[in-house]
């Protein structure tokens, strides 16, 4: 993350959009070379693009369980607030 410069939750979504729309570029490209007529141009494009789809998915996926994991951890900060405000109000009525 600090690699990507990603600090925020708006950062990491930013990234994963564009790790995602590039993604699916390559694969998109990656489909369309199915061209019979220049396989060796076509299989030496193919490795050259497929560790970077990799590591696009790869990436894209980090992405996606960093932000459910962050969502969880607010929803339990939420929770956690909650339960200390509930207490000072039965702490106040006692």
């Amino acid at each position: 993350m600090a690699t990507n410069k990603i600090e925020t939750k708006e950062d990491l979504d930013t990234f994963s959009k564009n790790n995602y729309e590039e993604y699916r570029n390559l694969w998109k490209r990656y489909h369309r070379i199915n061209s019979a007529e220049k396989q060796s141009e076509i299989l030496s494009e193919i490795n050259d693009i497929q560790p970077k789809i990799k590591e696009l998915h790869k990436y894209n996926n980090y992405c996606k369980n960093i932000k459910k994991q962050s969502e969880s951890i607010q929803e339990n900060l939420n929770n956690f607030d909650k339960n200390i405000q509930k207490e000072k109000d039965n702490s106040r009525i006692l």
